[in-house]
């Protein structure tokens, strides 16, 4: 988010619009494998190489900052995920 503009990063570019990033957080929200990340970002869970106490770098290698009262909430959020994204594996082995 930059002023009231959102921009996604995605595999084909950058896409901006006019809306805050608020009006499409409650969207991502519903969405498995997306992360919000304090009031700025929200992450694509399949695109982090890896997470730390203080930040969260992507595949690109951009280091996205965690806020102090959003770590543990980001944490859980990670957490949750990689349990999620786990079991479905674990699941899947005996097919």
């Amino acid at each position: 988010t930059k002023g009231h503009c959102t921009y996604f990063h995605t595999n084909n570019g950058e896409i901006k619009t006019t809306k805050p990033i608020k009006e499409y957080a409650e969207y991502f929200d519903t969405v498995d494998n997306f992360i919000l990340c304090g009031k700025s970002f929200i992450l694509n869970a399949l695109y982090i190489s890896q997470y730390g106490t203080d930040e969260i770098v992507m595949d690109d290698g951009i280091s996205i900052p965690i806020p102090v009262r959003s770590r543990h909430m980001v944490g859980e959020q990670i957490k949750a995920y990689k349990n999620q994204t786990q079991a479905v594996f674990v699941s899947g082995q005996g097919e």
